[in-house]
């Protein structure tokens, strides 16, 4: 991507104060001027003042909606090419076609992430920016036309002039003269033409080199010195072979030469090397010049750096990988959320119901810990589909590493040794401890993908204090007390090229299947989240360590992952009716309430729920449905209900999250509500607060 001009104007039209807010702390963070709207027809009277390089715009909106906005300002001759960015928390396919028949470039799904929303950002005024460059280059090109064409005419009246001598001098010798007026007149068109093409070539953005039949540069125009680095004096005489990156086979330049050398033209792309050693794409023909007997006296080359629009398509092909992935993992976690339900709710059930000193026991407190690290996970995944908020705590950071030191090893196989040393009396850090397992697993995962065979990768953490002096030779590390989490690895390590780039996003040293290149970039954005800093120190074939460096927090006390025991609330003779469509959790569920004595009441099929209810001879305090169903979604199933019976209170779960179901506009977002899977303290917690609220 060329690089955006910083200082870029960018119009925010939303009526959200906090997306107001988040989006001009991103983009103001990144150095764009940010103008505000809080509505449609306030962002159409700002519109004028604020003259945006871009248009951030909100679709569902009082009065104005995005649609009519985006419309009106299409109308407006001198704002119509300023590209929109749709934003909306609607993840519908016809939402997104009805903003880009609009006029949209894009479509962002709210809420919002920082990264996303400046890839997106930067892109599109990169976009327009070589749009704009593009126009203003054709105008140019439009008017040197017309420089050349009053010259042609000037060139046509001197020569018509001299004609018009030369017949009234030489009237005796005019048959001789009309041949070297001839002559004379082809030569001037042959220079003419010559110059127009020479011209054209010296002010051509494409690199353009000839070279004899040997290969021996004899041209070059200035788009070549710019590109490649060589200026002409020293291209000239050179073989364009010392472009050549390695990336290439002989063969592939085998079949070049065969092909232009009998005469035919080549066309491909080339991954060709500067004078600086960075590599570059380009798009390009080569062309045999032949004689006018038909023989081949040069080559010429046309060749187009497409190494920006690569890259754009490469990572517009990442995003919506991203996006799709995304989509999956939120599915995939959902229909897990059911199972570990089932499996969290007997477990707990027969843990009460074995001695302690068991075996069996044991056995399975073992599973119950395991179903909630894979609910974690899960909720894990959710957070990365719908893009929750974090959630800071203050934690002992040993006591989070130790925790995911199972899994860890799982994730990185058995043939690598993990090494865990953590440091004494650890100050304790403030963040969400989803992140830590995020950091932890990225870092491992890539140490893992470094190792060939067995090898060993070291966690450790110990209390570090950076000095004046040390962040003058680390730009953009700042003097303080810190937290320090590090992971090594004895791989195959990098080169200085690859750590200059390891934290870009979308870079990967990876093959396309293999790796996203978000791994270490979602790393870096959560250190900086917490105000924190990395350091990466690799050498080729010594392997790489990575140091992360988090603030202290200086609190006497953390939140422990050890909870303590607690009483479970029970029933006081309230009667539950449940509307679940999976068997195994309504079974559970049945169980769990009834086991703290409730009288409960179940259903699988939401439309026979109302002929239940009808038959029940007592009094029904509480619904618990599920909100997603076949053929009638949990909300409507509860309107129903409390039509009729305005007393009953009702609580919604799903396996998706509360925020997600919102989205969907299924639920209002201040109902009450469950996440699954879970446990049955979270249940009777829950049931026992609706149940006792006024």
């Amino acid at each position: 991507m060329s690089e955006v001009k910083r200082n870029n104007r960018i119009l925010v039209i939303d009526d959200s104060a906090d997306c107001l807010r988040l989006l001009t702390d991103i983009l103001e963070s990144a150095s764009f001027r940010v103008f505000l709207a809080e509505s449609g027809s306030m962002g159409l009277k700002v519109l004028p003042k604020a003259a945006p390089d871009l248009i951030l715009l909100d679709i569902k909106m009082p009065g104005i909606d995005g649609f009519e906005v985006c419309r009106r300002l299409k109308e407006m001759q001198v704002f119509k090419d300023i590209p929109i960015i749709f934003m909306s928390s609607l993840i519908e396919v016809d939402d997104k076609v009805a903003a880009f028949r609009a006029g949209g470039v894009d479509y962002i799904t709210k809420p919002l992430q920082r990264e996303e929303v400046l890839v997106r950002v930067e892109t599109h005024i990169a976009i327009s920016q070589m749009q704009e460059s593009i126009k203003k280059r054709n105008a140019r090109l439009q008017n040197e036309i017309i420089e050349h064409k009053k010259t042609e005419d000037e060139l046509k009246k001197v020569h018509d002039e001299l004609e018009t001598r030369i017949k009234q001098r030489t009237a005796k010798l005019a048959k001789a003269n009309e041949k070297l007026k001839e002559e004379i007149y082809q030569r001037k068109k042959i220079e003419a033409d010559l110059k127009r093409r020479v011209l054209a070539m010296d002010n051509s953005s494409d690199t353009i080199v000839i070279t004899d039949t040997k290969g021996t540069i004899s041209y070059v125009n200035p788009a070549f010195e710019k590109i490649t680095g060589y200026s002409s004096k020293e291209a000239l005489g050179m073989n364009p072979s010392v472009l050549q990156s390695g990336v290439h086979d002989a063969q592939f330049y085998k079949e070049l030469w065969e092909t232009i050398t009998c005469g035919e033209t080549w066309s491909g792309h080339l991954i060709n090397k500067r004078k600086d050693g960075s590599k570059y794409t380009e798009e390009a023909t080569i062309s045999p010049v032949f004689s006018e007997k038909g023989k081949i006296v040069s080559y010429v080359a046309v060749k187009r750096d497409i190494s920006d629009r690569l890259r754009l398509e490469s990572q517009l092909k990442q995003a919506q990988k991203m996006e799709t992935i995304g989509t999956l993992a939120g599915g995939i976690a959902h229909d897990f959320n059911n199972a570990l339900s089932v499996i969290i709710g007997f477990t707990e059930i027969a843990l009460d119901d074995i001695d302690p000193e068991r075996q069996l026991y044991e056995d399975l407190n073992e599973v119950h810990l395991a179903a909630k690290r894979a609910a974690d996970i899960t909720r894990q995944l959710l957070a990365f589909a719908r893009k929750q908020a974090i959630v800071p705590k203050i934690l002992d950071l040993n006591e989070n590493v130790g925790s995911m030191l199972k899994m860890i090893q799982r994730l990185i196989g058995e043939n690598i040794d993990l090494a865990w040393l953590p440091g004494a009396n650890l100050w304790s850090v403030k963040m969400d401890p989803t992140q830590i397992d995020q950091i932890l697993a990225n870092l491992c995962v890539n140490a893992r993908d470094a190792i060939e065979g067995v090898g060993k990768v070291t966690i450790e953490s110990e209390n570090t204090s950076l000095t004046e002096n040390y962040c003058d030779d680390h730009i953009g590390f700042v003097p303080g007390e810190f937290v320090q989490l590090s992971v090594s690895d004895n791989g195959f390590g990098m080169n200085k090229e690859i750590l200059e780039n390891i934290f870009e996003p979308f870079f990967t040293t990876k093959d396309v299947d293999k790796g996203t290149g978000l791994g270490l970039s979602t790393v870096y954005g959560i250190v900086k989240q917490n105000n924190g800093f990395i350091n990466v120190y690799s050498e080729p074939d010594k392997g790489t360590t990575i140091k992360i460096y988090l603030p202290r927090h200086k609190a006497e006390t953390f939140e422990s992952h050890k909870k303590s025991i607690e009483e479970i609330p029970i029933s006081k003779g309230e009667t539950i009716l449940v509307v679940e469509d999976d068997p195994s959790i309504l079974n559970i569920m049945q169980k769990i309430l009834e086991h703290l004595g409730y009288t409960v009441l179940t259903s699988s099929v939401p439309k026979k729920t109302m002929d239940i209810v009808k038959e029940y001879t007592g009094r029904i305090h509480l619904l618990i449905t599920d909100v997603i169903m076949p053929k009638m979604n949990g909300r409507d199933l509860a309107e129903q209900l409390q039509s009729d019976y305005p007393d009953l209170k009702c609580i919604f779960m799903s396996g998706y999250s509360s925020d997600a179901i919102a989205h969907q506009e299924i639920l209002d977002e201040k109902v009450n509500f469950i996440q699954k899977p879970f446990s049955r303290s979270e249940l009777a917690k829950i049931v026992r607060k609706v149940l006792d609220e006024n």
